[in-house]
């Protein structure tokens, strides 16, 4: 592997140097990079910035603008992956005879050395300095003096092409670039053209024009050339667009001496990916279609005459989707010389190292290394071994092969710390050295928090970070970097004093290993930043130069040779994975992050129709095995065009090889064997049979044998789902503006693209079109975004939508501020047809929440009001416990936090919705308990904010209770306002505790009350109660208006009324309320009831004599009121601004009610029992009163779930025992299965609105064991030894399976007799009620004993009674494979008991359910197995209980809960606590990285105890657990550790009416998680709704 040669390489001081000379000290030097096979900071690149850059895009984000050189420039996203901000810079030498170099100095024109010896170098100024900057092919660019030259130059022949001149090649290469004079505006220009995404959107643009059937020009035509439409050609005429896998230059600047090459920087290569994140390619697919893009390049190329010829993985640069950019900047055409191939002779003389500036002080750091210009590991580690090499040395070598980059902050190369710095290093004493056994994180850590780290994390591990993060690189080298780099990637606030100021504390401070400049560079304790002061080295070393010498001596020392193995090992070797990994305290945490114009001769027919054919991805199964190797046959005559072009065909193949073997497919003697003898390596063993085809096509040991890119491209090796993505994809990938990019992929979906290609593939595009859609700045683009994201959602499957969409509609409704796309999303069509395809559960846990946080969170207007409708019109569908715990409940807690006017107005509009009963049952006595709490809350002295939300919430609550008024008759009014004991206004008037705009309010929304209901029901009940009132006000002190705190939240005003004075003493609001009260009483003739009244206030004696009396609810301490109200209608402002008076005497949005109330005081209980939802309880009565005011969390997170274990609602559901039950999804129906009349089987059908059993299936003649709801299209299966799949909504049976011996009377028809069966095997079946429905003893092998749903595959896996696994295919009603478990000599089968798969009971946020890995069984005897869903073998058997398994649950991928006959619940951490003979190699294959390495461990268990008979079920719900016993429940948390003492807490459940026990046994449960209920079946038949 060639090292390339190191004459005329630049190090990093110099290379900045020059950068800061040729852009006048303009352009920030954020760091160097060393050359693609360099092991030392040599380099001719750099990654450069725009000065404040990173703050203009910061800017940008917000308004969509950014100056850049005094021009407003509208940003983009011109690579679809954000901004970019940094880029890079190459500088190429200039050559006489390179083609690059004829070529600028053509379109540059004058000579820029004449003009700066004209001007004087360091004097010229820039205006002196500029050049034409032009894009090549654009004749404006060219004078006329220079034509001669020009046509010249154009019609000369390429050195390197075969076929056109340099002038097409270059042009056709690097299309888009500008070429002109190096200086700083030039670079400031084209960084703004390619921000404002302007370089490339006329492309995007004339494709939008095509597919909409308008005239689109050439450019549409010209590009869907490129990518193979009609078809890829290798003889084309080069044309001037770029091909959308080769690398953008945006710019070829001339200076002194070299050409700069101008790039946006990828976050990532694929040698980055290999090395270190080698899972980002997450399948197979994605592997084919990175190969395909690095094809379609170099078909692209190779048609132009040329060749790559350096093509390895760190010249294919990765955007952050894993878009491929093939990079062409080192081309030898370009300046360098030409590179060492595989089959050719490496030059291994020494070659002088060092930089290429004469007197460069760096010359001499590097002179005593004996590199050579090749690495050959072999060879290079005995020289090592043999001490021919330094330490130094042989660890940058390893950094190279390990993908380590000198000056690449990320991948930074890496050196172990040796000396602690304590004291001057002396190999005959211990003290001072470094423990180089242990890592550094180890020995900054210590061990016990190690251990700690690894017991107690979901994915074990020891390190969670980088041994050399970027952090720690950018924090030793701060002195010499600028301070935009340490803004950007240390803290955003530059602070020296908070750098490390000696080599000691430096060393003391991090965790991460050494740098080498520390061994070799003296420079880098000097600072240049004022503030900073220099790096002190330790007290035993006089200077810089003194410390890098002792340093470099200890690391060469014998000391350390003898233990640097041990190091090497940790940071590169064997310990860093397996059980060594585990002993080293090495194991490290699992990364989550992925670390990606040409004239064509086509037909002129291409146009909507042409490219939706070519896009069709037509029924495809496995592909065909024989059809390659045709391929392979045929691809001998396919013709490669040179000897160079097949060297690139042989790099791809070793890439696929890489790709697939996380390894090199050679190393050199292997490669030299091949090349000699033609023995392939052993490791193509290892590869896919379809995919060692095509690498030995690559690898042809015959060049003129090796196929053509075209012809690879054309393979069956690629599947029509990568064409197909490959074309829809790959305009997203030019440099264009996000409107463009939008309206291309919306508009191509909205016309059948993404249905046309499949489901599959247009899975595979959305993770590249979605990121688009996140964050649209236009109302334009949001229409677009909208269309796009309803297209997938129509195209995808569930599963996907689960996945890709919700996740993108989530950041969408987070973001703040006025956002059109979240307007759109927020109507009702949009969430049904969300609803429609993942089901409402998936919307409950994902997208509701976020609903209502529209509604608190910083509310905007337009955002605000869709949410409330969207909550408004989903409420009745929900159902009354959805919306009470999802909505209602959530909207109350945010009361007095911000919640908005429409906030409240969702729960009045609710209200009257679904009616007087729900708003009497419901929501008034939960806003009673508001009230209540709220008031005992305010004599708790509390911190601010937390202060003010008491009373905040206070006027929440009233605006509510005086909205929902407005639909209640006036005696109901009086009922449940005033004469239940507790009149909550007067209540609250009497607090002297309360804010001044609390009691406004209270008094305001009184005066509406009594306005409602008229004055002959105020003078009979309001009256009354106000007595005491207006007693306490006339002989109370005065009072001030309130807290400063609250009113500055509040902004209260003083209002005058009807232009009087406002209010300032007690006396006066005192007349002023018996005045309106009197008047308003006069007014309707009823002043008889107010003289009466009058007659009682004048009898009193004294105030003394007079004691208030206290209605239920209010405090026990006398507590008059501050304040009362100055005026009626006046509505008081809230947290978030001015409520109108519609909120506080709302009208009757929904309807009118127009029962007399006296008629329902009399049959209210008559008329409730005939309302849906009539027996779900209010509540209130668990509600945990003021503790949501001091809760800041989410919605979500404010809401625990308190379970009573009170029986709700009861009803018999069969004549005999209830065996199983199944809730669907909507938590409105539920399927109970139990034992009917002559003990057959029966399934019933409720409907929980009401209670009614609305339909069943009767086609059952044995007990059914089990019950099953197979999809949202209404298909059921139920088990009775037979399977029966049937429709829920007919009834009608649609398929019966069955093993072949199985008895006949099994196979019975609800449409036809059956034969009887012995009548006593139901009474026998039902004696054993924890068995549910299944003998432990002898069984029929043949019969199904239960069954689980695989969503993923549409699938039932069903056990049977010797202990196999049946799957069967439900779509097609036909027996699938069938897994034989282990034998077990008991004298009869085990029959399993039941089934889960992996994480198939988890409760995920987005509510999805990943393709499961295992399938685990429970045994009759007590046993579990594991079953590998990709092998279909036993992986592991355990004996899990001493009795029968009851039930399994995985309600995560490691985690399997079980429970038994033994009285037992135990959890099995998967990661663990595994089977001991669970084999290594098959762990690898079905669970998540780092599991393997520990599972070979012994089987254990977390176990919980508690009942006193056998566990016969349990239901989770996230990390709780319900479980059924015999009569009772019991309660636990998933969440207890073995050290806790887990434990069961058994429970009774009682009847919510009457308190009786419940002394039925319980058969089967089921929670309803998101109404906060759950539902049991007992042995006599009954479903009970418990709570």
């Amino acid at each position: 592997m060639s090292l390339g040669k190191m004459e005329g390489q630049l190090c990093f001081e110099c290379l900045q140097r020059r950068i800061k000379s040729d852009f006048a000290e303009r352009l920030v030097f954020c760091y160097g990079v060393s050359d693609s096979l360099s092991a030392l900071p040599l380099g001719s690149s750099a990654v450069v910035q725009v000065p404040y850059l990173s703050l203009s895009l910061s800017l940008s984000m917000t308004f969509g603008l950014m100056e850049v050189g005094g021009v407003l420039v509208q940003m983009s996203n011109p690579s679809g992956e954000g901004s970019a901000s940094q880029f890079l810079l190459d500088y190429i030498p200039s050559q006489d005879h390179s083609c690059l170099t004829k070529y600028v100095n053509e379109y540059v024109g004058e000579n820029l050395e004449e003009k700066r010896n004209t001007c004087g170098f360091e004097n010229a100024s820039q205006d002196q300095i500029e050049g034409r900057v032009g894009i090549p092919g654009d004749e404006t660019t060219s004078s006329s003096s220079n034509d001669g030259q020009k046509n010249s130059f154009e019609n000369s022949t390429c050195n390197h092409s075969v076929r056109f001149s340099c002038l097409k090649t270059i042009t056709a290469l690097a299309p888009i670039a500008h070429v002109g004079i190096c200086s700083y505006l030039s670079f400031e220009e084209l960084v703004a053209n390619y921000l404002s995404g302007s370089l490339e959107d006329h492309i995007l643009c004339s494709l939008s024009l095509l597919i909409e059937g308008k005239a689109s020009g050439r450019d549409s035509i010209n590009f869907l050339g490129l990518l193979g439409i009609p078809s890829f050609e290798e003889n084309n005429f080069p044309g001037s667009l770029r091909h959308p896998n080769i690398a953008p230059v945006i710019g070829m600047l001339k200076t002194s001496g070299y050409t700069s090459l101008v790039r946006p920087r990828a976050p990532y290569t694929l040698e980055n990916i290999l090395h270190y994140s080698p899972n980002t390619l997450k399948s197979e697919w994605h592997i084919k279609f990175l190969i395909y893009q690095i094809l379609s390049a170099l078909s692209y190329i190779h048609g132009l005459g040329v060749a790559h010829g350096n093509l390895c993985p760190s010249h294919i640069m990765l955007t952050n989707s894993c878009w491929s950019w093939l990079s062409i900047c080192d081309k030898s055409w370009l300046g360098f010389n030409s590179s060492t191939r595989h089959n050719e002779h490496t030059d291994t003389t020494p070659a002088k190292i060092g930089c290429c500036i004469e007197g460069c002080p760096s010359q001499g750091l590097y002179a005593d290394l004996k590199l050579s210009s090749s690495i050959e590991w072999h060879s290079d580690f005995y020289r090592w071994w043999r001490g021919e090499m330094s330490n130094f040395e042989y660890l940058l070598i390893l950094n190279r092969l390990a993908g380590r980059r000198w000056g690449d902050h990320t991948f930074h190369t890496i050196m172990p710390w040796v000396i602690d710095f304590s004291t001057k290093p002396d190999e005959n004493s211990d003290a001072g050295w470094r423990d180089l056994s242990k890592s550094k994180w180890r020995l900054a850590k210590g061990d016990e928090q190690l251990d700690f780290t690894y017991s107690t994390s979901e994915f074990p591990h020891h390190v969670s970070d980088e041994c050399l993060s970027e952090l720690a690189v950018c924090s030793y080298k701060a002195r010499r970097l600028p301070l935009s780099v340490l803004r950007t990637a240390v803290r955003s606030v530059y602070e020296p004093n908070e750098y490390p100021s000696t080599m000691q504390r430096l060393y003391q401070w991090t965790p991460d290993e050494c740098i080498p400049e520390f061994y070799c560079d003296p420079q880098i304790f000097s600072s240049l930043h004022a503030g900073m002061t220099d790096l002190s080295v330790p007290s035993w070393a006089g200077s810089p130069e003194e410390f890098i010498k002792i340093h470099r001596d200890a690391l060469e020392s014998d000391r350390v040779s003898h233990q640097i193995h041990h190091w090497v090992d940790i940071t590169f070797g064997y310990k860093m994975s397996g059980q060594a990994a585990v002993a080293a305290k090495n194991v490290m945490l699992p990364s989550s992050e992925p670390t990606s114009p040409r004239n064509c001769r086509v037909p002129v027919g291409i146009n909507l129709n042409y490219l939706l054919e070519r896009i069709e991805v037509e029924g495809e199964g496995s592909m065909g095995y024989q059809d390659l190797l045709l391929w392979r046959q045929r691809s001998f005559s396919s013709g490669i065009s040179s000897k160079k072009a097949a060297e690139d065909i042989f790099s791809v193949g070793c890439i696929l090889a890489e790709l697939y073997l996380r390894k090199p497919l050679f190393d050199s003697t292997s490669l030299a064997l091949y090349f000699e003898s033609g023995i392939l390596p052993c490791l193509m063993q290892e590869l896919p049979p379809h995919t060692k085809v095509f690498v030995e096509a690559c690898i042809e040991k015959d060049w003129m044998r090796r196929p053509s890119a075209k012809s690879l491209l054309d393979s069956p090796h690629f599947p029509g789902t990568i064409k197909s993505s490959y074309l829809f994809l790959s305009p997203l990938q030019l440099l264009a503006e996000d409107v463009s990019r939008l309206r291309y992929a919306a508009g191509f979906a909205k016309q059948g693209a993404l249905k046309t290609m499949g489901t599959f593939a247009a899975e595979m595009c959305a993770p590249y079109c979605l990121p688009i859609v996140a964050t649209p700045l236009s109302d334009t683009e949001a229409e677009w975004a909208y269309i796009l994201l309803k297209e997938f959602i129509k195209c995808l499957t569930p599963k996907a939508v689960k996945t890709l969409i919700l996740p993108a509609i989530q950041k969408i409704l987070q973001a703040t501020g006025y956002s059109h796309l979240k307007v759109s999303i927020l109507q009702d069509s949009f969430v049904r047809e969300i609803w429609n395809r993942v089901g409402k559960q998936a919307y409950l846990n994902t997208i509701h929440p976020l609903v209502i946080s529209n509604l608190y969170v910083a509310p905007q207007r337009s955002s605000a009001a869709a949410a409330s409708v969207l909550l408004i019109g989903s409420s009745e569908e929900l159902g009354v416990p959805i919306t009470i715990h999802q909505t209602i409940l959530p909207l109350i807690h945010c009361f007095g936090k911000g919640l908005s006017t429409d906030g409240i107005d969702v729960l009045v509009r609710i209200g009257g919705l679904l009616g007087e009963v729900f708003i009497i049952k419901q929501l008034l006595p939960l806003l009673k308990n508001v009230v209540r709490n709220c008031i005992e809350a305010s004599y708790v002295k509390k911190p601010e904010p937390v202060q003010s939300w008491s009373a905040l919430a206070l006027i929440d609550c009233l605006v509510a209770i005086d909205g929902l008024a407005g639909f209640l008759p006036s005696k109901v009014v009086v009922k449940e306002l005033i004469y239940d004991g507790s009149f909550l206004h007067v209540m609250i008037l009497m607090q002297k505790n309360l804010e001044f705009a609390v009691l406004q309010v209270a008094a305001t929304t009184l005066m509406a009350v009594c306005q409602r209901i008229g004055p002959d029901l105020t003078a009979a009940h309001v009256l009354p109660q106000l007595r005491e009132l207006f007693d306490e006000l006339a002989f109370s002190q005065e009072i001030g208006v309130g807290s400063a705190p609250l009113a500055r939240i509040l902004k209260v005003s003083k209002p005058k009324i009807q232009g009087e004075a406002q209010i300032e003493s007690r006396m006066d609001l005192a007349d002023r309320e018996t005045s309106t009260v009197l008047c308003n009483m006069v007014a309707s003739g009823a002043i008889s009831s107010a003289v009466s009244w009058l007659e009682g206030e004048s009898s009193r004696s004294s105030p003394e004599n007079k004691r208030p009396v206290f209605s239920k609810g209010s405090t026990s301490e006398y507590n008059p009121a501050k304040l009362l109200l100055n005026g009626v209608g006046w509505s008081i402002p809230q947290s978030q601004g001015a409520r109108g008076t519609k909120y506080l005497i709302p009208q009757r949005w929904i309807y009118d009610v127009h029962k007399n109330p006296v008629e329902m005081d009399s049959s209210t209980a008559d008329f409730m029992k005939h309302e849906p939802w009539f027996w779900f309880p209010s509540p209130a009565s668990s509600w945990d009163g003021p503790d949501f005011l001091g809760r800041v969390g989410g919605v979500k997170d404010e809401l625990p779930w308190k379970i009573r274990a009170s029986i709700i609602y009861s009803v018999r559901a069969h004549h005999g025992a209830l065996r199983s039950l199944a809730v669907c999804p909507d938590e409105c129906t539920v399927f109970t299965a139990g034992i009917g009349p002559g003990f057959k089987g029966t399934i019933q059908k409720w409907d929980l609105t009401r209670i009614n059993c609305i339909s069943g299936y009767y086609g059952h003649e044995e007990v059914v064991n089990d019950i099953c709801v197979l999809s949202s299209s209404g298909r059921i299966a139920s088990c009775d030894g037979t399977i029966h799949v049937w429709n829920s909504r007919t009834g009608k049976l649609i398929s019966v399976i069955a093993e072949p011996s199985a008895d006949n009377s099994h196979l019975a028809s609800p449409l036809s007799p059956v034969s009887k069966v012995n009548t006593e095997q139901p009474n026998i079946l039902n004696s054993n009620t924890l068995s549910s429905g299944i003998l432990t003893g002898a069984f029929d092998g043949s019969l199904y004993t239960c069954m689980h749903h695989l969503a993923f595959a549409d699938m039932l896996v069903v056990g049977t009674g010797n202990g196999s696994l049946r799957f069967i295919d439900i779509s097609r009603g036909q027996k699938l494979h069938l897994w034989k478990g282990e034998s077990v000599d008991y004298g009869f089968h085990s029959l399993v008991s039941a089934l889960c798969s992996c994480g198939s009971d988890s409760m995920q946020g987005d509510g999805t359910s990943a393709s499961p890995s295992w399938i685990a069984a429970g045994l009759s005897t007590g046993h579990c197995r594991l079953f590998d869903l990709r092998s279909k073998n036993v992986i592991s058997s355990w004996r899990a209980h001493d009795g029968y398994v009851t039930k399994l649950a995985a309600p995560d991928d490691h985690l399997l809960v079980s429970s038994s006959h033994d009285r037992t619940l135990r959890i099995w951490d998967l990661r663990r606590h595994a089977p001991c003979h669970l084999g290594i190699h098959v762990v690898r294959s079905i669970l998540p990285p780092l599991w393997w390495v520990v599972m070979n461990w012994p089987p254990q268990s977390t176990i919980f105890k508690g009942h006193t008979d056998g566990v016969s079920g349990f239901s989770l719900w996230g990390q709780d657990v319900i479980t059924i016993s015999k009569n009772r429940i019991g309660l636990t948390s998933l969440s207890k550790s073995a050290d806790e003492d887990p434990r069961v807490l058994p429970l009774k459940l009682y009847v919510a009416d009457n308190g009786t026990k419940n002394l039925s046994v319980l058969t089967s449960i089921s929670i309803l998680p998101f109404s906060r209920l759950f539902l049991v079946g007992t042995e006599d038949g009954y479903l009970r709704i418990c709570c």
